[in-house]
């Protein structure tokens, strides 16, 4: 063999060499490029996974929901602490009724019953701005609210029940709707105006109309309370 023969395949021999290499160069070179794209999309993913949920609306904030709270009792403060808009207040505390003058009565009860009459004691309570509570030994309750500098007021329309007619052996509840309103004299004394509603429940109410109740039927009362000593 020639030296021209013996350089042939010596230069073969080192092609032949070289192209394992660069097939396993081709290779990792993609290997590695596949594994950089994968990556590149994870990281895509957790991105697009982080976004959605840091959209509002999509968690409830404890800070917003604390502060909600606290205006919902900050406003429930407000209305129990409202400044009176009158400079009138009664005193609170024990009073009682002194006078009990029946107005008119088509139910013919004062004659039958001295309920709510002098003597009676009435609870006395302020609640909060102009708003104050009467409230009778017996069970009968007045909300009202001042509406003047000189005492005025106005109460809501309150209910009541009567047992004169039980007290008598007779199944007959006298049912009361009761209005009324009045002034002042002093944060120490108040005059009552009522206009009372009558109606009966129970079956034996027919039976008041033998004592000459007929119902439902009207009475109106006036009445002065005052502070006990």
């Amino acid at each position: 063999m020639t030296s021209s023969s013996l350089l042939t395949l010596s230069i073969l021999s080192l092609g032949c060499a070289k192209t394992p290499g660069t097939a396993t160069d081709t290779t990792e070179s993609g290997t590695s490029e596949g594994t950089e794209t994968e990556n590149a999309q994870m990281l895509e993913t957790e991105e697009d996974e982080d976004s959605e949920n840091s959209e509002p609306g999509s968690e409830s904030d404890p800070d917003t929901e604390e502060g909600g709270e606290d205006e919902t009792e900050e406003d429930e403060d407000t209305l129990s602490d409202a400044d009176p808009v009158f400079e009138f207040s009664p005193t609170p505390g024990l009073w009682e009724v002194a006078v009990l003058d029946t107005v008119s009565d088509s139910c013919g009860v004062s004659e039958m019953s001295d309920e709510g009459g002098p003597g009676t004691a009435v609870e006395v309570t302020l609640r909060g701005g102009d708003d104050f509570r009467m409230a009778y030994d017996g069970g009968q309750v007045l909300d009202c609210t001042i509406t003047s500098d000189a005492g005025d007021y106005e109460c809501a329309p309150s209910e009541s029940t009567n047992t004169s007619a039980q007290d008598m052996g007779l199944d007959c509840l006298l049912a009361l709707d009761i209005l009324a309103h009045g002034s002042f004299d002093s944060p120490e004394q108040v005059v009552i105006h009522s206009d009372i509603e009558m109606t009966g429940i129970g079956d034996a109410c027919d039976m008041m109309e033998m004592i000459g109740i007929s119902m439902p039927c009207n009475m109106k009362t006036e009445s002065q309370v005052k502070l006990q000593p």
